[in-house]
């Protein structure tokens, strides 16, 4: 019951706050320690520019219905915090006629940031490897204009379920530049109708056998968004840090077997374990020769670290006592605050 969940929950958080110990000079950690024991986060949506008529109006609604002052991110200005003006403010989210007709998306700013990383453009084909819930899919059909070709899978039918649901609510018509397949991405293999191997399908003028663009936001423990004030994060199953990894590096196979030469993969967690981060892209670089890795930069070319100053850190090039490839500084670990879940980010190419 009740006292089981607490004690899982503080060991959970102990391991968390151990793994943080190893890389964050002890002032930052205090502060991000501090934030997962007693902050609630500020709940963040962007406005979805196809449907949204009146976005001044649908700011005021949000910030009323919520009682709460807006915070515009500077990094991608379609994107908003709450910030709740008193204790009274209502944090009970998503119930509001702006989500329910897809005018806003519900979304941490941390997960806005593959998609606005990955310099996606108009045309381009694109693979995203585990897109339920469809919050960074729709931003990426955005990014393209609802043109060229999205490939969005994930594994079982509730997942695709709920992506579904986020295509036709964000985006409902315009959605011709998406294909959804219900498939595990780890054993992906593209037939050359730009599907994975299995039924023909109506895409036949779709031929795309290699993607321009990969986004592999991985399964992971979620460890980067968890607070001790929410009731869902205690509720958390043991964590296995060795599973998860398995899992990872088979999706990031996949992603890289499906990668363009010449093509960009973004590899994303909400984890700040670096088992399912650094880690993962330190052993893709000892066995892929092609792979080299980028600095993480927005689409307006700025290096997002610089962006983001003292939200986050440069990827770790060593842990305890682990070594990783020292280009790894050029990932990305944005660290748990009230404005950002903790997240990884790092951005492959394979060399043409």
């Amino acid at each position: 019951g009740e006292q089981t969940q607490r004690k899982n929950s503080n060991s959970k958080f102990d391991l968390v706050k151990k793994s943080l110990s190893l890389f964050l000079p002890k002032s930052t950690l205090e502060d991000v320690t501090q934030t997962i024991t007693s902050c609630k986060r500020f709940p963040s949506f962007r406005i979805n520019t196809l449907k949204c008529q009146n976005e001044s109006e649908t700011l005021k609604q949000l910030s009323d219905k919520y009682n709460s002052d807006l915070y515009q991110w500077p990094i991608f200005p379609k994107a908003y915090s709450l910030i709740p003006k008193d204790a009274t403010a209502n944090s009970t989210i998503f119930h509001s006629d702006a989500t329910k007709n897809g005018d806003v998306y519900f979304q941490s700013l941390s997960s806005m940031l593959p998609a606005i990383c990955m310099g996606i453009k108009p045309h381009m084909n694109v693979l995203d490897l585990c897109a339920a819930p469809g919050g960074k899919t729709t931003l990426m059909c955005e990014k393209m204009k609802y043109t060229g070709y999205l490939l969005a899978i994930d594994k079982d039918d509730i997942r695709i379920n709920k992506l579904l649901q986020t295509l036709r609510v964000l985006i409902g018509e315009n959605d011709t530049c998406v294909t959804v397949v219900k498939s595990d991405a780890r054993y992906l293999k593209i037939n050359d109708q730009g599907l994975p191997h299995g039924p023909k399908s109506d895409f036949q003028d779709n031929i795309v056998t290699m993607f321009d663009r990969v986004l592999l936001d991985a399964p992971c423990t979620g460890s980067g968004t968890w607070l001790m004030q929410d009731p869902k994060h205690l509720k958390v199953k043991s964590i296995d840090l060795e599973s998860a990894a398995l899992r990872q590096k088979k999706l990031l196979m996949a992603g890289i077997r499906n990668l363009k030469p010449g093509g960009t993969l973004m590899y994303a967690t909400c984890s700040i374990f670096p088992e399912e981060n650094e880690e993962i892209i330190d052993w893709l670089l000892k066995c892929q020769f092609d792979i080299d890795l980028e600095d993480v930069r927005l689409d307006n070319g700025n290096k997002l670290l610089n962006d983001l100053k003292g939200e986050a850190i440069p990827g770790l090039t060593s842990y305890g006592e682990k070594n990783y490839n020292k280009i790894l500084s050029k990932a990305v670990r944005i660290l748990p605050s009230e404005y950002y879940e903790g997240f990884f980010l790092a951005r492959l190419v394979k060399r043409s």
